[in-house]
């Protein structure tokens, strides 16, 4: 085997580097000091000790760091893999005509997102910690969203279920989000002249329920003394604000009022009813009278013998 050694190899001309028409096989060697061109504008080259570059139409657009990060488009990638562009772009993954191609994420023990065959062409979210029964979030192949296993909360005032995209009425739409529900109880008052009446706990039971802007109330309560009270009965503290975004809003923010009994209510022969105020929690009693148009009741309208139990019932439009 013949062996060629030299200090300096020129081309047949005098200058540059020798051209090797039929290509080269070299081994042994341990370092190259500079680039390596591998063709019209691509290049292999380390920037920095224990780093690898790659390069096409002299730009670098693929780095290796030393600690095994690569980064596509950046020279200092941050995480396993950083892909970074200027503009738009997207990952493209696609199989053969007959073939399926999905993605996986996983957390080294579960999955975190799933699509593809696997999950029949849909998309599945987990959480990494519970494996397939940790299955939080699933759309699929026909466009359902299904939330597996968990609640859909908004965690962001203003935002909700946009309703948008179906047909409106025929009056003038003011919104079409729905963006709170809510269920619980409350405690209700009388007053007669800004004094409270006196209250049975043990039967003052109210529930309510909120969706959108609409509170739906129910109830019962007794009146067990009147504790110093005079003047016009007052319904109160419900558990939110009446709207106040009108001049009459009043109008129809009223609840109805049933009885124990018609003789609970004296001096009154027809129905009972709280006008709520606007921009408050609370409305006054009226009472409407036979062939007498209607008035509000009095703490003097109250008889105590049958025992005074209000039920409240009905809806009221608060103000958010």
């Amino acid at each position: 085997m013949s062996r060629i050694r030299a200090n300096t190899i020129v081309n047949g001309a005098g200058t540059g580097a020798p051209n090797f028409p039929r290509g080269a096989i070299i081994s042994g060697i341990s370092t190259i000091n500079a680039e390596i061109s591998v063709g019209t504008g691509t290049s292999i080259s380390s920037p920095a000790t224990n780093v690898l570059a790659l390069g096409t139409d002299n730009v670098e657009r693929l780095r290796i760091t030393s600690d095994g990060k690569v980064g596509i488009g950046t020279a200092n990638p941050t995480e396993f893999v950083y892909l970074k562009r200027s503009g738009d772009w997207k990952l493209h993954l696609q199989s053969g005509d007959s073939e399926n191609v999905g993605v996986r994420l996983w957390s080294g023990r579960n999955y975190i997102i799933q699509t593809g065959p696997a999950v029949n062409d849909g998309i599945r979210i987990y959480d990494e910690t519970s494996g397939s029964a940790g299955e939080r979030l699933r759309i699929t192949s026909g466009g359902e969203v299904q939330i597996t296993n968990g609640n859909l909360k908004f965690s962001t005032s203003g935002t909700g279920i946009d309703f948008s995209a179906t047909s409106d009425g025929s009056g003038t739409m003011t919104s079409e989000l729905l963006d709170d529900y809510e269920e619980g109880e409350f405690t209700p008052g009388i007053t007669g002249g800004n004094t409270n009446l006196s209250i049975d706990t043990s039967i003052n039971n109210f529930k309510y329920i909120k969706i959108g802007k609409q509170v739906t109330i129910f109830g019962r309560l007794r009146i067990s003394g009147l504790n110093g009270a005079s003047g016009a009965l007052r319904f109160g503290n419900l558990p939110f604000t009446v709207d106040n975004g009108g001049t009459d809003q009043s109008s129809y923010n009223a609840l109805t009022v049933f009885t124990h009994g018609f003789s609970m209510i004296t001096n009154a022969t027809g129905a009972v009813f709280v006008e709520l105020a606007p921009g408050n929690t609370s409305g006054t009693l009226f009472c409407v009278r036979d062939n007498d148009g209607w008035a509000d009741l009095q703490t003097g309208n109250i008889n105590f013998t049958p025992g005074a139990y209000l039920y409240v019932s009905g809806s009221y439009y608060a103000n958010s």
